[in-house]
């Protein structure tokens, strides 16, 4: 069975041309694999080893931005059927969404701040439900707060417009441990609302 060296055009976002080795067996398709994780099918000829057809061009998803991650599933209720992440069976749970986490966040005072705990039973309680998703809730919030980063610092939006997440995430903790930017930054937010609002 005779090798074919086959060479691929990737996607003009990425400036670079993909090699791969396949081995052929005439009449037959093979799967090729590009660089950067381009796969096609490819068809030869017998007469002249040739393309003939090619077809099932897949390419690499582009990542996501935070902004993106804010659209996600609208805020719903479920009724749970065991214990979950504290949270006993047959209790009414609400599953957020990082836009309502972004909307509640704005609802606290400039100077205030609420511990993570207690920003979740406030959501469960306006929503009539015994209690918030810890999981999902510190999963939106962290999207919220490296979305509002992201906005502030690579598009020069004013703290003012955005979510305050430093409100409730708390330097020091698991969640603001996992951001990308340095936690003494939270520290420095929540000094600053503290001398303005004179708490």
């Amino acid at each position: 069975m005779p090798l074919i060296l086959v060479f691929l055009q990737a996607h003009p976002s990425y400036h670079a041309i993909g090699v791969s080795i396949a081995q052929w067996d005439p009449g037959n398709s093979i799967k090729i694999r590009g660089f950067p994780g381009i796969i096609c099918t490819a068809q030869l000829s017998e007469e002249n080893q040739n393309f003939i057809t090619s077809h099932s061009m897949t390419m690499p998803r582009a990542q996501k931005t935070w902004k993106d991650k804010m659209a996600t599933k609208p805020p719903h209720h479920v009724v749970l059927e065991k214990d979950f992440a504290g949270v006993k069976s047959g209790s009414k749970l609400h599953i957020s969404s990082p836009q309502e986490i972004a909307d509640e966040l704005r609802k606290i005072r400039p100077g205030e701040t609420v511990s993570l705990q207690l920003f979740r039973q406030k959501i469960a309680q306006a929503q009539a439900c015994d209690a918030t998703c810890p999981v999902s809730t510190s999963i939106f919030l962290r999207i919220v707060a490296e979305y509002a980063w992201e906005e502030h610092n690579e598009r020069n939006v004013s703290l003012a417009d955005l979510p305050p997440f430093w409100r409730v995430v708390e330097p020091g903790t698991p969640l603001s441990q996992k951001l990308s930017f340095d936690q003494a930054w939270i520290t420095l937010q929540r000094e600053l609302e503290k001398d303005f609002s004179g708490a």
